[in-house]
This record gives C-alpha cells, structure tokens and sequence, in this order.
C-alpha cells in the first residue's frame, strides 16, 4: 500500500560528497507522496483480503523503514522523521458500526468488514482505512523504534513540518534531506546542508516501464520547473501562479491574464524580491498588480471570499502558513513532537502486540 521502492537510501548516501561535513543525517519523509495502494477498491472486496493487505502493509513499511535507517545509520548517525496530514476526521464516520467505540477500544476485524460491506460511500471507508494505518504506525514508530518519530497534523497539510522543525532545531553541522516530491520544499534550500531528495518517474519508450529518476536538489541548483528565479519569494510567487493539481492549488494565469511563459515576465524582477512585501512591486499588468499591492490578511487568504493570488501564496509558503494557520499552542504541539526520538526499542514485539491486539493476527 505504499511506495516504498522510493527509499533509497543508498542513493542518499551517493549524494553526499564528503561525509566528514557533518555529525548527522536528518531525514524528513513525506508519507503522503508514498500512499497509494489504499485507493484500490480491490483492497475492500472480502475479509481475508482486507485484512491481508492492511496487516502486509504496516509489516512491509515498518521493516523497509527499519532497512532504510540501518542503512544511513552505518554511515553516519541517523534520525528519521515521518510525517503526514491526518486529514478530516473520517475515522469518526469509518467507526460507526463498532457501536460508538473509540479507535483504541476496536478488538474485532470482522467488524470492520461488516461496516465496508454495509457502507455504499467507498471514499469515506478509503480514508477511515488510510487514518487508521497511519495511527498504527504513528503509536509503532514513537513507541518503539529507535531514532525514529512520526508526526501527524491536524489543521494544516503536513509539508510544513521540515520548515517548522528546522526553524527550531537547525544545526550547521547536520544534514538535512527532504524525500518529497513537492515541489513546495524549494524555498528551504538557502541553505547548504538542506537538500530536496525527489523520486519520480517517467516512461520509458523503448522498454514501455515506468522508470524511476533520482533528483538531488541542493540550494545553488536551479531547475526551471521547480526553481527557475534566485529569489525564494519570487519563486513561491511563481508557483502560486502556476498552481498545483496534485495540491489541488489552481492555475490562475487566466485568472490575470497571463501568457504561458509568464516566468519570463517575472524574470527582470530576479534579484529584487528579497522578502514577502517586495512582491508588492511586481507589476507586469495591472490585474495581478491590483492584487499583489494588497496586503495579506487572514480574511484574504481565505479560498472562498479571499484574492485568488493570496490563497494560493498561502497555500505554497511555509512562512504564510504558519502566520496565519497556526496558534502558539498547535505550533508547539508540533515541534515537541521531537522529543519522541528514542535512542533504543524493540519495534517488533511492540508492534506484534498492537497489530494483535486490532486484527488477531502477528506480523512477526
């Protein structure tokens, strides 16, 4: 149910010049780029195979996760953090039939099935499913395994936990590596030791595969797609503007009337946004002018009633998002979340007890 073939940490390790640099390695995993398995409605056509796949999948990411880090620990001291948006609440809805009994209290699988099979909304059962084996693995991996944290949020997408937790914790003599996708994480790369390790794949004519790319994305590299301007504030601007359907962000070059090759018209501005109220000057037509010259507040961030251009700047900045998204208390919340790293467990009877304890069955 996950990608899991997207974590390679020998390829990390090739991407490091001169392991000497730093004390440690500090990776950040994106679980929402590696679910995908949990929307095959095949998943949910009987009992034994529901209760297979789940039970497969959490014994198949906690063994290439514990592989990964041994891997990256032998070559320099390691911590790995997970993290991904709970998203709403469906567990709620997903635990109906189990007679208003909390998540922590559900002993029968047979249960859960009875529930699939009475339910006519798949998507929501889809998404109770997903919650569910990111709570088993999030108690797992905080309870017993070494180095190792998992953070979920609840009230912003979870891309913004490397931004938050380097805010806080960022040691020149570490080195930071971001295994994302997103395309969002370019605007941490000011800095040397915070690296963008994206996997994606593209099809091979020849063969007719899917192969997979390695990108390695360090701070003085540009790459049009990804990062095509000096600037980190032009370069958000940039992808507000060009939008994001996988982040469901629209594009509003219509919106302001803008060519295909807008990045040229923003290109005389490189070297002159060096922080968020320069964007105030762009002007290339008098649309998006209009609407970059107002200033940014909570009610125009807003998707509904907002200004279009601030939404999706508040969608794409880490900076904005944390202004406007989080309270003292959820950011704190968040960034203790640190303090779960261990420096010793035992994952596999832990995890035999938990994965009992909810489907009758051990993984180990």
């Amino acid at each position: 149910m996950f990608r899991l073939n997207t974590m390679d940490a020998q390829k990390i390790i090739e991407s490091i010049p001169n392991k000497y640099d730093y004390d440690k390695i500090v990776v950040f995993i994106d679980f929402d780029n590696m679910l995908f398995g949990i929307y095959n409605e095949e998943n949910y056509n009987d009992f034994v195979m529901y209760v297979q796949r789940m039970v497969q999948a959490i014994e198949q990411t906690l063994t290439k996760l514990h592989e990964f880090y041994e891997t990256l620990n032998n070559f320099l001291p390691t911590r790995l953090v997970h993290y991904a948006s709970f998203g709403k609440d469906n567990i709620r809805a997903f635990c109906k039939s189990f007679k208003e009994k909390r998540y922590k209290q559900i002993k029968a699988v047979g249960e859960i099935v009875k529930f699939i099979h009475a339910n006519t909304q798949m998507d929501e059962v889809m998404k109770g499913t997903r919650q569910l084996i990111l709570s088993i693995l999030r108690n797992i991996i905080n309870t017993a395994m070494k180095d190792q944290v998992f953070i979920l949020t609840y009230k912003v997408e979870s891309d913004i936990i490397p931004y938050l937790l380097l805010d806080t914790y960022y040691k020149e003599n570490n080195l930071y590596i971001i295994f994302s996708a997103d395309k969002d994480y370019v605007q941490l790369l000011d800095k040397k030791n915070i690296i963008l390790f994206r996997t994606t794949y593209f099809k091979n004519t020849f063969f007719q595969t899917m192969d997979k790319r390695f990108t390695v994305i360090k701070h003085n590299t540009i790459i049009e797609d990804v990062k095509p301007f000096k600037d980190k504030w032009l370069n958000i601007l940039y992808h507000a503007l060009k939008g994001d359907q996988s982040d469901r962000i629209p594009s509003l070059k219509k919106k302001y009337r803008l060519p295909n090759k807008f990045v040229d018209l923003l290109k005389e501005y490189d070297g002159k946004i060096k922080d968020r109220e320069d964007i105030k000057k762009i002007a290339i037509n008098e649309y998006l002018h209009h609407d970059l010259a107002q200033e940014i507040t909570k009610d125009t961030i807003k998707c509904e009633t907002g200004i279009p251009i601030h939404s999706n700047l508040f969608q794409v900045s880490f900076e904005l998002q944390k202004e406007f998204a989080l309270s003292f208390y959820d950011l704190n919340k968040i960034v203790t979340r640190i303090r779960l790293l261990k420096n010793e467990g035992d994952y596999k009877d832990y995890a035999n007890k938990v994965v009992n304890e909810i489907f009758g069955l051990n993984i180990y």
